[in-house]
């Protein structure tokens, strides 16, 4: 493999690493207790203020693969179903996945 390859093929793999990662908490709602789903979420929200952003938003940007005035869900919502959205619907559906885990975990 060439570096050229190499340097291609990784922001493809942390895009969908992130995107797995990002819609796992709505599958988890069905495996784990409230109480740890919401610890899950404290754990998320903690790493986000403590490095002012995803840790592998800032590894995408570093390899090239987020721009800097985007953010992780504003990339997938623009690459999976070409219609971008703006920072308050990416906020919006933030707290939708993380709440569908809490949510699920209560009603199952």
């Amino acid at each position: 493999m060439t570096p050229e390859s190499t340097a291609n093929i990784l922001p493809k793999i942390l895009f969908w690493i992130h995107a797995i990662i990002i819609f796992l908490p709505a599958v988890l709602g069905f495996f784990v207790t409230p109480l740890m789903a919401i610890l899950l979420v404290v754990i998320h929200r903690l790493h986000v203020m403590l490095f002012d952003e995803c840790l592998l938003s800032k590894w995408q940007r570093q390899v090239g693969g987020l721009q800097k005035n985007q953010n992780f869900l504003q990339q997938f919502t623009e690459k999976i179903f070409g219609r971008p959205i703006s920072q308050l619907g990416s906020k919006v559906l933030d707290y939708c996945l993380i709440g569908s885990m809490v949510v699920i975990s209560i009603i199952r």
